[in-house]
C-alpha cells in the first residue's frame, strides 16, 4: 500500500469511528433522557440498540480498532442496563 492509499484508509476509517462515537453518544444521551423521565421501557429501547450496535461492530472481520469499540459499547450498554435495573428496582416497577 502506498503512502497516498495508507492515507485515505485512515482518513476513511477516522470518519467511520467518528461516525460510531456520534451514534453511541446520541444513544447515552436518548437513555440519560429517558431514565430522568421515567420512561424504562424507553430507556431499555436505547440500551438495547447500544448493546446491538457493539455486536455488529465484533469479530473476525472487522479491524481490530473497530472490535475493540464494539466491546466498549456492549460493556457500556450493560453499565447502562445495571443502571436502568437499580432505577426499576428501586422505584417499585417501570413505565
Amino acid at each position: 500500500m502506498c503512502e497516498q492509499e495508507r492515507e485515505a484508509f485512515k482518513e476513511h476509517m477516522m470518519g467511520r469511528i467518528a461516525i460510531l462515537r456520534a451514534m453511541v453518544h446520541d444513544l447515552i444521551d436518548r437513555f440519560e433522557a429517558a431514565l430522568g423521565s421515567n420512561h424504562s421501557h424507553a430507556a431499555k429501547r436505547y440500551v438495547e440498540a447500544l448493546r446491538r450496535l457493539g455486536a455488529a461492530n465484533r469479530g473476525s472481520e472487522v479491524m481490530l480498532i473497530i472490535d475493540m469499540l464494539g466491546n466498549a459499547f456492549e460493556k457500556r450498554a450493560a453499565m447502562m442496563q445495571e443502571s436502568l435495573d437499580r432505577r426499576i428496582v428501586s422505584s417499585g416497577g417501570s413505565k
